[in-house]
């Protein structure tokens, strides 16, 4: 076995060498040297551990991150998320006091709070003050009772503090990382609205007009939320990593410290811990479910409550959740806790049923047809689309970007390079469990393919392959061989996402440098802040960058987020069409680009909001800026160009008549231009110079125009030529320095020979 282990390791290095993956080609070279030196402080911090003979690894590093946190963030993030483990534990042993095992009594209570949460969110109530004595009343149970909170384990042997000290090294690379502001999409767009909005209204309204998502499964978010009513944002991302160190402990205590350390190791790990993903939640309890089903005697209430609490997080963590479930119960013939996960892991389902009437929605709509959904096709992700095949484990490994937002090696080599082995030595050992947990994971990853086949979505099932590996690795050459591959990927950490390329940022000596990432990271967040400080109330359209994180008030987001909007905004061919999706929601305020980006808008009609004629900038932040619609027929804010050059979806043009504006000619200068053949039409532009130059195509179908400044006769413009000549240029001179007015005024004649009276405008060249 361990043989073979070590040739599918040969072949993972050869795999690499055949990608030309290279470990340090996806972060930045400052980003590779950090990570250089972590993994060197980490392997002293290790050796050192195992010379000393310390025992009482986990007690040390527990009390350097609570100390760290709170000198690195403050004491409320670190506050919150011990508050908020003490509470879980407390209801776990409250709700079920026959089981003691400290790490399977706080995932109880961690699925009682989320149930309990999803009944009260609906209602105003939830304020902080409200929360803090709601959690307090189990601790204050626990306390009045004389339960001692749970003792943390000591490393007895030298392999074992060794692996302990090397768990603890890996872990701390996530602790820190949580300190870095939430930048992921997911998270600004989803998993950071849900609390921002809850802690400033105390409710959360379900509306899946506003957002698509509004009545998914949200327990994760739940978690968030509640550690966001204690520690805000840091809290939030804090309980992430606490969820990660409590599942390790898990895979620790019943399949050894290697294999838990393999976990963390994982690239796919760093990938939903450094961000707030939820997998880590789901994840978690159907792990804790999975083991209490498989116990000799399994406790099936509780097992229902933790499938239930997971089923409420995830519809990935449905098809695992009902097997263990079922499982516990024919094992232990007891049929009555059915009604329990029925009643918890459908909440979100049956919210959906009731709300749109599909109980995924606003997937399967092609299915269960809602009216709430513009598409009546299946939602999918386009991007994720492989059908599993024999090349799928291979492809999964080193072409990761086919199945995840992750480079090549994102996934982790352990599946490649240790799983063989592990399925052989379960073929030949009689284990119950262990042959659950392949075949558990095996099918749970079938299934993601069959509905999206992304890596992200198999995580609990790759989870339960960590505790076969773990279990199989009895000889010291097989530890060995984890060690290698654990090695290979921390390398790897570097392929786990976009969010992390520079690794760590220590948040007190380099708060300029974390000011940085975040500016360039989530450039939308000064101005959210000052929406909800300037803007009370006021809805916020996202037409361009989706970044709603942190809101308090509506958000409308031109994403499949946003539904119809985002859905009426991408068909609008005209201004007034794009105006009529902000005005037909009382939208005044909306979120684009500062500057002349007109390539970052989705059509060209979204665009045109930012003309003066109907929008003014009411406040910006570097590249991008809240814009205030003005009400029809308001004086338009008027733009002189200084020098420079400006393309013809520069903001400041004034249209009359029909003009087309076109993007489909990669010669026109920037891609794109506008046209018209008829008489009505002319533009204006305003220019602060002595000189301008109208950049246009001549064609075999162009006419004349012509052209005046400040309203004085400067010249005929005569667009035919036999052949296409792109990005013409015909200068034009305002006689003195100053503030001009361009004018093209199309004649609707042509030349002799001309095929058409057609006048484009390209781009201009200001003196």
């Amino acid at each position: 076995m361990v043989v073979a282990g070590w040739v599918f390791f040969a072949l993972v290095l050869a795999g690499l060498y055949l990608h030309g993956l290279r470990p340090d080609g996806h972060w930045t070279p400052e980003g590779w040297v950090r990570l250089w030196v972590f993994l060197g402080a980490g392997a002293g911090v290790t050796a050192l551990a195992a010379a000393l003979k310390a025992r009482r690894i986990v007690v040390w590093f527990v009390a350097a991150w609570v100390v760290y946190g709170v000198a690195a963030g403050g004491p409320a993030g670190v506050a919150a998320v011990v508050w908020m483990l003490a509470a879980c534990w407390a209801a776990g042993r409250l709700l079920f006091p026959r089981i003691e095992e400290a790490l399977i009594s706080t995932a109880l209570g961690l699925a009682g709070w989320i149930v309990l949460f999803h009944t009260l969110v609906r209602f105003p109530i939830n304020f902080s003050w409200v929360w803090w004595m709601l959690t307090a009343v189990p601790i204050v149970w626990a306390a009045a009772r004389g339960l001692r909170p749970p003792a943390m384990g000591e490393a007895e042997t030298a392999g074992e503090r060794a692996w302990t000290a090397a768990l603890m090294v890996i872990l701390t690379a996530h602790f820190l990382l949580a300190f870095k502001p939430e930048v992921s999409a997911d998270g600004l767009s989803w998993h950071l609205l849900a609390p921002a909005r809850i802690a400033a209204y105390a409710s959360w309204p379900f509306d899946v007009t506003e957002f698509a998502w509004a009545a998914m499964p949200m327990g994760g978010d739940w978690v968030w939320s509640l550690t966001w009513l204690f520690g805000e944002e840091k809290g939030a991302r804090l309980m992430n990593f606490a969820l990660l160190a409590l599942t390790t402990g898990l895979v620790s205590k019943r399949a050894g410290t290697a294999a838990a350390a393999l976990w963390a190791s994982t690239p796919l790990v760093m990938l939903a811990t450094g961000s707030l993903f939820v997998e880590n939640v789901w994840a978690y309890l159907l792990l804790a479910a999975f083991l209490l089903a498989w116990d000799d005697e399994p406790q099936t209430w509780a097992v229902a409550l933790l499938a239930g609490g997971a089923s409420a997080c995830k519809l990935m963590a449905v098809p695992m959740a009902v097997v263990i479930v079922a499982w516990a119960m024919w094992k232990s013939k007891q049929w009555k806790p059915a009604a329990l996960f029925l009643a918890t892991g459908t909440m979100p389902y049956v919210e959906e049923i009731v709300r749109t009437g599909n109980p995924f929605f606003p997937y399967f709509n092609g299915i269960f047809k809602s009216p709430y959904y513009p598409s009546e096709k299946n939602l999918e992700d386009v991007r994720f689309t492989q059908t599993l095949n024999w090349r799928s484990p291979w492809d999964m490994t080193f072409r990761t970007t086919l199945y995840c937002e992750s480079p090549g090696g994102g996934f982790g080599f352990q599946w490649l390079a240790l799983m063989p082995a592990t399925v052989y030595a379960f073929i030949r050992r009689r284990d119950t469990m262990m042959r659950a947990a392949l075949a558990l994971g095996a099918a749970e990853i079938v299934v993601v393919f069959f509905g999206q086949p992304y890596i992200r979505y198999m995580y609990a099932a790759l989870l339960l392959w960590t505790l076969a590996i773990g279990k199989a690795s009895e000889r010291v050459q097989w530890k060995w061989l984890m060690a290698a591959v654990c090695g290979l990927n921390l390398l790897y950490f570097t392929n786990a996402g976009w969010y992390h390329r520079d690794f760590i940022i220590e948040p007190i000596t380099e708060q300029a440098r974390m000011a940085r990432y975040e500016a360039e990271s989530a450039p939308l967040k000064p101005l959210i802040e000052y929406a909800n400080r300037e803007l009370p109330g006021e809805a916020i359209a996202f037409v361009t960058l989706e970044g709603a994180g942190r809101l308090h008030a509506r958000a409308w987001v031109h994403t499949w987020h946003g539904g119809f909007f985002a859905d009426e905004l991408r068909r609008a061919r005209t201004v007034d069409e794009a105006r009529r999706a902000l005005e037909t929601r009382r939208i005044r305020y909306w979120i684009g680009p500062a500057g002349d980006r007109p390539e970052l808008f989705s059509n060209i009609a979204a665009w045109e909001l930012s003309d003066g004629h109907q929008s003014v900038l009411e406040y910006a932040v570097g590249d991008w800026g809240i814009y205030r619609l003005l009400p029809p027929g308001a004086a338009p804010d008027r733009r002189h160009r200084v020098a420079g050059s400006y393309d013809d979806l520069s903001r400041g043009l004034r249209l009359r008549g029909q003009w087309t504006r076109d993007k489909q000619f990669a010669e026109a200068y920037k891609g794109t231009l506008l046209y018209c053949d008829q008489p009505a039409c002319e533009a204006e532009f305003d220019f602060e110079g002595s000189a301008v130059t109208l950049i246009h195509t001549k064609a075999f179908n162009r006419g004349q125009a012509e052209i005046l400044i400040d309203g004085n006769p400067a010249g005929t413009l005569d667009g035919f030529a036999k052949e296409i000549r792109w990005q013409q240029r015909a200068r034009f001179e305002a006689g003195t320095a100053g503030r001009h007015t361009l004018t093209v005024r199309v004649l609707g004649r042509q030349a002799e020979g001309s095929q058409g009276s057609f006048v484009d405008i390209d781009g201009f060249i200001v003196e």
